[in-house]
Protein backbone atom coordinates (compact mmCIF):
# COMPACT_ATOMS: atom_id res chain seq x y z
CA UNK A 1 0.00 0.00 0.00
CA UNK A 2 1.20 3.44 -0.74
CA UNK A 3 0.92 6.55 1.36
CA UNK A 4 -2.21 7.77 -0.45
CA UNK A 5 -4.02 4.52 0.14
CA UNK A 6 -3.02 4.56 3.81
CA UNK A 7 -4.27 8.12 4.15
CA UNK A 8 -7.54 7.23 2.48
CA UNK A 9 -7.91 4.14 4.68
CA UNK A 10 -7.22 6.27 7.78
CA UNK A 11 -9.89 8.75 6.74
CA UNK A 12 -12.39 5.97 6.13
CA UNK A 13 -11.55 4.45 9.50
CA UNK A 14 -11.96 7.83 11.20
CA UNK A 15 -15.26 8.35 9.42
CA UNK A 16 -16.48 4.91 10.48
CA UNK A 17 -15.53 5.68 14.10
CA UNK A 18 -17.40 8.99 13.98
CA UNK A 19 -20.45 7.25 12.51
CA UNK A 20 -20.34 4.65 15.28
CA UNK A 21 -19.98 7.39 17.91
CA UNK A 22 -22.95 9.21 16.39
CA UNK A 23 -24.98 6.02 16.44
CA UNK A 24 -24.09 5.47 20.10
CA UNK A 25 -25.13 9.04 20.96
CA UNK A 26 -28.35 8.59 18.99
CA UNK A 27 -29.01 5.37 20.88
CA UNK A 28 -28.49 7.14 24.22
CA UNK A 29 -30.84 9.96 23.20
CA UNK A 30 -33.40 7.47 21.95
CA UNK A 31 -33.26 5.56 25.23
CA UNK A 32 -33.53 8.80 27.19
CA UNK A 33 -36.49 9.94 25.08
CA UNK A 34 -38.16 6.56 25.52
CA UNK A 35 -37.79 6.81 29.31
CA UNK A 36 -39.16 10.37 29.24
CA UNK A 37 -42.14 9.31 27.14
CA UNK A 38 -42.81 6.38 29.45
CA UNK A 39 -42.65 8.67 32.51
CA UNK A 40 -45.04 11.14 30.90
CA UNK A 41 -47.37 8.32 29.91
CA UNK A 42 -47.37 7.02 33.48
CA UNK A 43 -48.02 10.51 34.84
CA UNK A 44 -50.88 10.92 32.38
CA UNK A 45 -52.31 7.56 33.38
CA UNK A 46 -52.09 8.48 37.07
CA UNK A 47 -53.70 11.87 36.44
CA UNK A 48 -56.47 10.25 34.39
CA UNK A 49 -57.11 7.69 37.14
CA UNK A 50 -57.30 10.47 39.74
CA UNK A 51 -59.72 12.36 37.53
CA UNK A 52 -61.95 9.29 37.13
CA UNK A 53 -61.86 8.71 40.90
CA UNK A 54 -62.87 12.33 41.51
CA UNK A 55 -65.68 12.02 38.95
CA UNK A 56 -66.86 8.84 40.67
CA UNK A 57 -66.92 10.59 44.06
CA UNK A 58 -68.72 13.55 42.52
CA UNK A 59 -71.36 11.30 40.96
CA UNK A 60 -71.87 9.53 44.30
CA UNK A 61 -72.15 12.88 46.09
CA UNK A 62 -74.68 14.09 43.52
CA UNK A 63 -76.74 10.93 43.95
CA UNK A 64 -76.73 11.41 47.71
CA UNK A 65 -77.70 15.06 47.28
CA UNK A 66 -80.63 14.20 45.00
CA UNK A 67 -81.79 11.52 47.42
CA UNK A 68 -81.67 13.95 50.34
CA UNK A 69 -83.42 16.62 48.29
CA UNK A 70 -86.13 14.13 47.34
CA UNK A 71 -86.64 13.22 51.01
CA UNK A 72 -86.81 16.93 51.86
CA UNK A 73 -89.52 17.58 49.28
CA UNK A 74 -91.47 14.53 50.47
CA UNK A 75 -91.36 15.92 54.01
CA UNK A 76 -92.55 19.30 52.74
CA UNK A 77 -95.48 17.60 51.00
CA UNK A 78 -96.35 15.75 54.20
CA UNK A 79 -96.21 19.01 56.13
CA UNK A 80 -98.45 20.68 53.53
CA UNK A 81 -100.94 17.80 53.77
CA UNK A 82 -100.96 17.95 57.58
CA UNK A 83 -101.36 21.70 57.49
CA UNK A 84 -104.29 21.39 55.08
CA UNK A 85 -105.93 18.79 57.36
CA UNK A 86 -105.38 20.98 60.42
CA UNK A 87 -106.92 23.98 58.66
CA UNK A 88 -109.86 21.84 57.60
CA UNK A 89 -110.33 20.60 61.17
CA UNK A 90 -110.06 24.14 62.53
CA UNK A 91 -112.65 25.34 60.00
CA UNK A 92 -115.04 22.54 61.04
CA UNK A 93 -114.44 23.31 64.71
CA UNK A 94 -115.06 26.99 64.06
CA UNK A 95 -118.33 26.19 62.26
CA UNK A 96 -119.50 23.98 65.13
CA UNK A 97 -118.65 26.65 67.65
CA UNK A 98 -120.50 29.23 65.58
CA UNK A 99 -123.69 27.14 65.56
Amino acid sequence: MNNGENSRLDRLETLAEKILEGLAETRLRTDSNARSIEALTNEGRIARNRLYEAMTRLAAAQATFWEIQSDYYQHLEQIDERQARMIELLNRLEQRLAE
